[in-house]
């Protein structure tokens, strides 16, 4: 009687602890952000001098925050932080064999509620959603192509000011300039509705990722749909970035999951082509176009001469025709270019190249050419160490959930050996590890996310040379060497047989 009790009893238990959950990850949002609506507390750079008021700041004002030291907003920062990893996590370990509807609809309020507090704030963490507003006013204002014209053309523009990228045009694909050229149409000149129209798009596309979410992880994962949903859909990283910051990567989220979820219901055509629009808003879903090809021409299905006619109208003729308005010679990809060559603080090759310039100094090479040598032989090693992951994955698809898993692998992989990243470049990564349920690769990657949401602490400044971020950089380090032992990329490519598939 006593186990039938229990048995009745946890479930109920859980429900409750998820509740839980989401109270406190809602409670750290809204603190977090009551600390960055105050301009006098300068926690984020991108709503210094904004005016501020309504019930978000209440909270602040009551906690007397304005009276904290610089160190005191700095430590109850990354205080939150632990906090928000710590809840998310424990989320997740509630829901990882539950596939209640109940469990379902609170994650689904959850997210709903963790939007409302970002949706109607100024951008937080970043300000690139301005220069999402200046690409489209590039087509509505100046009637310019946004992939050469720069803000700094135009000082006199009204988002001018808040502008981090005023010599660079528009680094993205022709899909999100025409959707741009749309938000910015019905802004006009007015900032707010510019900064609200762009956080409006990232919500609505981040919310129809999340059904998508659900129902892959049915097909390819199954009892593990909302741990799927809790993946994507409470991730902090993803909410603080993606909700607080505007950015446009759920448009790519969306495709993407649309292109699979299409290839599922035995569409593979129009999934191919959803993932080719997705690689039109930004050029890392190419890194899922890839693997997803690869299962397209291995389809034993059709004749081998009509895959490669579709999958090359799919590939070549739709990005032709989408780009073909914005044509001005290859000169509008010079932006793109100039952006795959930067280095980030927080990368595992930043890391590498330091460690690698010190121990040649130390051997007695001058400290410039021990730094131009270390740069070259890092950036030759994890190029290589990226291409190497990427053949053995590409080589292990053999059918639908090969192409996922290793499509998440391939994602990971390029996180961790890239020179330059940012926090939401694990937004992809993390959907398509999600759909494939609880692995090695999935928990890498949601590793990676808690360690990443430290990407900026109030205060910490790096001064002097170009050093790396050691508490990103060193936990990056670790993740990549567990994954590589853990994940086994390399393993098993000569028993991979058609048909099989590998395990989770």
């Amino acid at each position: 009687m006593g186990e039938v009790n229990r048995e009745r009893i946890e479930p109920r238990l859980r429900l409750f602890l998820l509740s839980v959950c989401g109270l406190v990850i809602f409670a750290c949002f809204a603190l977090l952000i009551s600390m960055a609506l105050d301009p006098k507390l300068r926690l984020l750079y991108n709503v210094k001098g904004a005016t501020c008021g309504g019930p978000l700041t209440w909270l602040g004002r009551w906690l007397n925050l304005g009276g904290l030291s610089h160190s005191g907003l700095a430590i109850l920062y990354v205080c939150l932080m632990v906090i928000l990893a710590l809840a998310y996590l424990g989320a997740l370990y509630l829901v990882r064999k539950d596939g209640r509807v109940r469990i379902t609809v609170i994650i689904a309020g959850g997210f709903l509620l963790f939007a409302l507090l970002f949706i109607f704030i100024p951008p937080l963490l970043s300000r690139d959603i301005y220069s999402y507003a200046f690409e489209g006013r590039s087509m509505t204002v100046y009637h310019a192509n946004p992939y050469l014209l720069k803000p700094a053309s135009h000082p006199n523009d009204v988002l001018y000011p808040l502008i981090g990228w005023i010599n660079q045009p528009s680094v993205y694909g022709p899909i999100f300039n025409y959707l741009s050229f749309i938000v910015c149409k019905a802004a006009r000149d007015n900032v707010a509705a510019n900064v609200l129209g762009f956080k409006v798009l990232a919500f609505l596309f981040y919310a129809a990722s999340l059904p998508l979410v659900y129902a892959l992880a049915r097909r390819v994962s199954p009892g593990r749909e909302n741990l799927a949903l809790a993946i994507a859909a409470w991730n902090p990283l993803l909410l603080l970035h993606i909700l607080g910051g505007g950015h446009n990567d759920p448009l790519m989220f969306f495709f993407v999951l649309l292109g699979l979820y299409l290839c599922r219901l035995d569409y593979p055509v129009w999934g191919l082509v959803s993932v080719v629009l997705a690689a039109m808003v930004k050029a890392t879903a190419a890194l899922v176009l890839l693997p997803y090809l690869v299962f397209f021409l291995r389809d034993a299905r059709g004749k081998l001469v009509t895959r490669v006619l579709e999958a090359g109208a799919a590939v070549v003729v739709l990005p032709v025709l989408l780009y073909l308005p914005f044509w001005k010679g290859f000169a509008i990809f010079d932006a793109t270019r100039r952006l795959s060559g930067m280095v980030s603080y927080s990368s595992v090759p930043t890391l590498a190249k330091d460690v690698l310039a010190r121990i040649l100094s130390g051997l007695g090479i001058a400290k410039a050419s021990a730094t131009s040598l270390s740069n070259t032989l890092v950036h030759l090693f994890f190029l290589a160490l990226f291409t190497a992951i990427l053949l053995a994955l590409l080589w292990k698809v053999r059918d639908y959930r090969t192409m996922v898993l290793s499509t998440g692998g391939i994602l990971l992989a390029w996180f961790l050996t890239s020179g330059y990243v940012l926090p939401w470049y694990l937004g992809l990564g993390l959907m398509v590890c999600a759909v494939s349920g609880w692995n090695a690769t999935t928990g890498s990657t949601v590793a990676a996310s808690c360690v990443f949401i430290l990407f900026r602490i109030p205060t910490a400044q790096i001064a002097g040379e170009y050093k790396p971020v050691l508490y990103l950089s060193i936990p990056f380090a670790i993740i990549l060497i567990t994954w590589l032992i853990l994940g086994k990329p390399f393993s098993g490519l000569r028993q991979a047989s058609p048909g099989g598939e590998i395990a989770k």
